[in-house]
């Protein structure tokens, strides 16, 4: 096949370009209205990336550097977080596809073209440049000690780290988070635990104020709003911080643990008032003094917003004693 090819999907016309020559990539971006850039990594059972970086992300850089008015979006297929520095600044939008299978091709053009909102959100945390060059190079010996604890991922980087937190997604609307705190309006509540719930549930979900479930130490309920003009769905996302710090290295700036999360559909200028549920399960930690696992009596504080770092919502909660 020629390198430069015309099609015609939908109604949008398509300048393909499957060269690898820099320039003439450029100039046939430079004919289109909105361009993309593809760059991707690959693992395997066998073996691992040596590094984060796309092995197109040279290429992505240059052809941010030569897009003149062309909107470029970068298209990014790798097994898990990437390093996006190189080009991040370069492109004015970017999607995160990971590894989608054999309908990414028809996945994507539904997204691109709108008739599909996407909804996802990122399973990983992706740096910046200062959090990058402050990762910690992996262990290559034979034994190795692991003094991070429970600081990992997205817990055990500093806020200042970070270009893309964990949890984040944007989609074609907004959307806006308000406190309900213990009450709720039954007229636009919904309750997004698929089990079926018990004659007991039932009853403290009839009522106004929130009663925890069995099992559940604290509960409360938050107002979505879609903002916006596109119907869409939301992932309600709860992260729980604990009296004390629990998460090493000391110096992370994150003590927040996703502790609960719903996926909503809204439809443009609709609201939902959302349940979140904090299961004892969920909030023990283990105790090595002890033996076994417990919930720290003191004061605990519950983020909840779109991803973990834009935590609009704040709530508080007290357990008296500690409970084993």
């Amino acid at each position: 096949s020629h390198p430069k090819m015309k099609e015609v999907y939908s109604e949008q016309e398509l300048l393909v370009d499957l060269s690898d020559d820099v320039e003439t990539s450029a100039q046939t971006m430079r004919e289109a209205d909105v361009a993309f850039v593809c760059g991707g990594a690959t693992a395997s059972e066998s073996f691992d990336r040596d590094n984060l970086k796309l092995n197109e992300a040279s290429f992505m850089r240059q052809m941010g550097e030569r897009k003149g008015s062309t909107k470029l979006v970068g298209v990014a297929f790798a097994p898990g977080t990437i390093v996006v520095e190189e080009f991040i600044d370069l492109v004015d939008a970017m999607l995160m596809v990971f590894l989608a299978g054999e309908g990414t091709g028809e996945g994507l053009a539904r997204v691109v073209s709108g008739q599909r909102n996407p909804g996802g959100r990122l399973p990983v945390t992706i740096l910046n440049e200062k959090g990058t060059k402050a990762m910690i190079e992996p262990c290559t010996e034979v034994k190795c000690e692991y003094t991070e604890g429970v600081g990992v991922g997205y817990v055990g980087v500093q806020n200042d780290h970070v270009r893309f937190p964990f949890g984040f997604g944007k989609s074609y609307t907004t959307f806006e988070y308000a406190s309900v705190g213990n009450k709720k309006d039954n007229n636009n509540y919904v309750d997004h635990h698929h089990h079926k719930p018990s004659k007991a549930t039932q009853r403290a979900d009839d009522n106004t104020t929130c009663v925890p479930r069995e099992g559940e130490i604290y509960c409360f309920y938050v107002q979505v709003t879609n903002t916006g003009n596109v119907d869409s769905h939301e992932v309600v996302q709860a992260y729980l911080t604990y009296p004390f710090p629990i998460s090493t290295p000391a110096s992370s700036s994150s003590q927040k643990f996703l502790k609960d999360f719903h996926k909503i559909f809204l439809k443009a200028g609709e609201s939902q008032v959302v349940r979140i549920g904090l299961e004892r399960e969920v909030v023990e930690i283990w105790q090595e003094g002890v033996g076994g696992w417990l919930v720290p009596g003191g004061d605990y504080l519950v983020s909840v917003g779109p991803n973990s770092q834009d935590t609009p919502v704040q709530e508080s909660f007290q357990v008296g004693t500690t409970l084993q």
